[in-house]
Parts: C-alpha cells; structure tokens; sequence
C-alpha cells in the first residue's frame, strides 16, 4: 500500500489542496506538503464524497481521478498495509518525505497523546461511507473494501456503542453511547456492513425525543462539556 510522494499527493495535487489542504488556510499554499496542519483526518471522508458526487453528475473522470487521490492519502496517512486496521494520526497532520521519497504523516494537533479528538477526526467514519457511494455510482476505491472490513471486524460490531476515536496504531478510545456516537456509526455502516446500518441508526434516533424535539438530556450535556 505504501506509494511515492507523486502516487501519493498529486492525483491530482490541485483537487487534494482545494479539498482537503484549504482547510488549512494559506499556509498550505506556502508550505506545500509539509505545512503545519496539511490536513484533517476527519476531512478526508467528506472530500473522497464529494468528488464521487462531481463525477456522478458529469462523468468527468478528473473527479473521480480526485476521489481515488484524497482517499489513497487517508491511507497513506493512516500507513495501511492492507492487513492491520491502522488510522492517521491526530485532529490533523503535515506530510514529511522520508530518505526513500516516501510521504508520511506526522500530527500536528491532538499530539500528546496521538489521538483523534472527539468531534472532529471522528468524522472519518465517514471513509466507509464514501465506500457506500462509490458502490452505488460502480466505482471501487483502491484498498478501501479491505480497509473497512478490518476496522468493522475490530471494532464496529455493537450497535448501540462503539469508540470514535482511534490512535495511529489502531488503539481505541472507550466506546461511546448516543446520538453523535451511533450517528457516526451508521454512516460508517453503510459501506463497511450494511445489516447492521439499519439497528445503529435505530440506536442514535432512539436518543431524540420527538415530542420535544430534542436529543437526550445526558447527551446535550456531553456535547456542551466536549465543546468547553
């Protein structure tokens, strides 16, 4: 799974900047790869979609192009080797070339330890459901079956609770309960294993309250103290 700097952060380099490396601001364009905080882990998922979504609507194959590119770097940055669920580390990252050319990843946010924080690198559940998209338009995503696979088997098989935060090594944070938590777990569902998309997503609507039309107490709560 390990690719050349090249393979890696040019196919093709401007879509990935635009996507992913904007959300660093101006510095990306200054610094290039090894920009402090190049990346966001939790960003990956919602670039890797949208470009499916552009190249669904027009068939131009430079989006599509764009998607494999944004999501061979997730892989890269996590150091995939198609065998061990592995994840990238921290909030976000900067690429640094190794002596054989080779990108990798090095945090630059939540660093001590290296850990996905809670509400934003989580969101790279989402990779499994970029997986969901690319099956329905007839795309496949290099290493990305397997990749969910793995991290189903490990970690994603309880459906009223599951950890959202991973370390680049494939440790876990503790298992989280509620709405954000199952929410999370049901996007990832639907491209990693689909019979259980539907009791996880039970799970996180069962902490709505449709008569009040709010969430759970307990979970408001949390959300407010993560957010201090």
């Amino acid at each position: 799974m390990t690719r050349h700097a090249d393979q890696v952060v040019s196919v093709p380099l401007e879509s990935i900047r635009f996507v992913i490396g904007c959300s660093g601001g101006s510095q990306v364009k200054k610094g290039g790869i090894a920009s402090s905080d190049y990346a966001y882990t939790g960003y990956f998922a919602d670039g890797t979609i949208a470009m499916l979504a552009a190249y669904s609507s027009t068939g131009n194959t430079k989006y599509l192009d764009a998607a494999k590119g944004i999501e061979l770097n997730y892989l890269q940055a996590a150091n995939f080797d198609g065998n061990t669920f592995t994840a990238p580390p921290g909030k976000s990252f900067k690429w640094a070339v190794d002596a054989n050319g080779v990108p990798r990843a090095q945090c630059t946010n939540t660093c001590s330890p290296v850990t996905w924080d809670m509400m934003d690198a989580s969101r790279a559940l989402g990779m499994c459901q970029a997986n969901y998209y690319a099956h329905n338009i007839g795309v496949t995503l290099p290493g990305l079956d397997q990749y969910c696979k793995l991290w189903s088997a490990k970690y994603m098989t309880n459906t009223n609770s599951a950890p959202i935060q991973f370390t680049p090594d494939g440790s876990s944070g503790s298992s989280q309960s509620g709405f954000f938590a199952q929410g999370l777990e049901a996007l990832f569902q639907s491209g990693a294993n689909t019979a259980l998309f539907q009791p996880t997503l039970d799970n996180a609507l069962s902490h709505y309250n449709p008569t009040s039309k709010t969430l759970t107490t307990q979970h408001v709560l949390e959300c407010i103290r993560k957010h201090l």
